[in-house]
């Protein structure tokens, strides 16, 4: 054997993350647009906007996030802001999901991958780091329940398996 199967290298992927990062960056650029058509209004010096709508317009450009509490009818560049923020911020919740559920996928590809690939190769490696991640791919729990929180150990283990594999 010349090396480790594509197979476990591939169940490491994140593709649903990968497309949310997009569309998040579509977003972004499409709520800067917006943005960018407030500002134009802002400072033309016309006033279309009650008081209170302008004021919440004002904080969620400031916070990069969609205006709330405004109620009526607005003009087209306010709703244009709100439905570019609104969709910014449904798409990080989106990324979130996808990466916490692919991430934790992927960390359980790699602990079994490692168990059943790594342990071949380990005799090439020097004794102590040998001895230590035999210890540690035998202590590692695959089981969705009980893995392991990603602390600081547990990544740098990860990290190590995941050189290993490569």
């Amino acid at each position: 054997m010349a090396g480790v199967p594509f197979e476990a290298i591939t169940a490491l992927a994140t593709p649903q993350s990968i497309e949310s990062a997009r569309t998040l960056v579509a977003r972004k650029s499409e709520r800067i647009r917006a943005k960018a058509a407030v500002d134009t209004v802002f400072q033309s010096g016309d006033r279309p906007l009650s008081t209170e709508a302008n004021h919440a317009l004002r904080v969620a450009i400031r916070n990069n996030r969609a205006p709330v509490g405004v109620a009526g009818v607005q003009p087209v560049f306010f709703n244009d802001y709100v439905a570019a923020a609104t969709a910014v911020e449904s798409t990080e919740r989106q990324l979130e999901l996808n990466l916490a559920r692919e991430v934790a996928v992927a960390r359980l590809s790699l602990l079994e991958s490692s168990r059943t690939l790594v342990q071949r190769y380990l005799v090439f490696a020097a004794p102590g780091a040998r001895d230590f991640l035999s210890e540690q791919i035998t202590q590692s729990s695959i089981d969705t329940e009980t893995i392991s929180p990603r602390r600081n150990a547990a990544r740098k283990l990860e990290q190590r398996l995941l050189l290993y594999l490569q």
